[in-house]
């Protein structure tokens, strides 16, 4: 009666002396902490969307798809990109997924004049294309309707409305958030001129402030089509002095230096330490970046509202891959556009195909 509440109170003793111990055990252990897994870096991948090396005129998916001097490119948030294909004279339609059909082409100058080479393109709030073509900008409605807009095939340098306008030299044209056109343009003198182009075609020339010592003039011998972008608040972005440099023109026409040091080079850095080679493309994103496709540097740029340049992928010498911004090459990226995604698109016009930039 007595022996087996000793044998209980002898096992309580223990059990408690050996909670103690491992008490005591885990109290001084050294045991680390287990190290959380890195987290993945994200960097910008490259990769083909449609065409192939050969230039040519075919539709379908992929690497089935030809394009011929394929310049301009953009967007429609909707899934599809629309491409100006000058050595074809069409607009090319291509899906995210990489199957092009042939929006529009030669049928859509008829009466005259006919449709020509496609330098720029833009669409308006209303869906309408737009299109510089020699010296005229043609307004598209749909793949069977076009009318002249503004200007006309005789080159000349008038502000007016429609076909009474005139202009010299252009080559590229943004496009705001109220539907106003913007070119570069050089007068009879072989100065440099901002157009606007209302919705209702009337043309003007911005006056501008400029006293950054960098003309944006003609040469006697050489004229220079010059990139340019609009952005949200209505700045306008255009490239001067060569395309080596961007200038910033604020809606009073105040000009500044954006970026770029005058000259040739490729150098990323803020303002005046960076260095571009031929801008043939510029856009700007939701968020007020700028995007670039330096031409002669092979290489898709990115330049921060206080003019910060980096380079996203390319490496300065031409060629043709895809992957991470380590390994990607272009061969003279011309058109650039942006969705509301932040996905980059860009017309690789020495490849003939269009590539995508994604931040993954």
């Amino acid at each position: 009666m007595i022996k087996k509440p000793i044998l209980i109170v002898r096992h309580t003793v223990l059990y408690l002396s050996l909670v103690l111990f491992f008490a005591a055990c885990n109290k001084n252990s050294t045991v680390p902490t287990p190290t959380p897994p890195p987290t993945p870096s994200k960097k910008w991948v490259v990769s083909t969307v449609a065409g192939s090396t050969t230039p040519g005129f075919k539709d379908g998916d992929s690497t089935q798809v030809r394009f011929n001097n394929a310049q301009a490119i953009l967007t429609d948030n909707h899934g599809n990109l629309f491409v100006g294909d000058q050595g074809n004279a069409s607009i090319r339609q291509v899906t995210y997924t990489g199957h092009v059909t042939t929006y529009a082409g030669k049928n859509i100058g008829k009466p005259t004049p006919l449709f020509g080479n496609i330098y720029s393109l833009v669409r308006n709030s209303q869906g309408n294309f737009y299109t510089i073509e020699y010296s005229l900008i043609r307004k598209i409605t749909s793949p069977t309707n076009s009318a002249v807009f503004s200007g006309s095939l005789s080159v000349n340098y008038l502000d007016g409305t429609g076909a009474n306008a005139a202009f010299n030299l252009i080559g590229n044209m943004a496009i705001d958030n109220q539907d106003n056109i913007f070119l570069p343009d050089f007068d009879m003198s072989d100065n440099f001129r901002l157009r606007k182009v209302t919705p209702a075609g009337v043309v003007s020339t911005l006056t501008l402030h400029d006293n950054t010592g960098f003309p944006s003039n003609g040469l006697p011998d050489y004229h220079y089509l010059y990139s340019i972008a609009v952005d949200a608040s209505g700045n306008i972005y255009v490239t001067g002095n060569g395309n080596c440099l961007i200038k910033k023109v604020d809606p009073a026409g105040n000009v500044t230096i954006l970026a770029g040091a005058g000259g040739i080079g490729f150098k990323d850095g803020k303002g005046n330490l960076a260095k571009f080679n031929t801008i043939l493309g510029m856009t700007c994103d939701a968020s007020g970046n700028l995007w670039v496709s330096d031409g002669g540097n092979h290489a898709i740029r990115e330049v921060t509202p206080d003019g910060t340049v980096s380079t996203i992928a390319g490496k300065g010498v031409m060629g043709y891959s895809d992957g991470d911004n380590t390994k990607a090459l272009f061969k003279y990226p011309f058109g650039i556009t942006v969705d509301n995604t932040g996905v980059v698109f860009v017309m690789d016009n020495g490849n003939n195909r269009v590539r995508k930039l994604e931040y993954k």
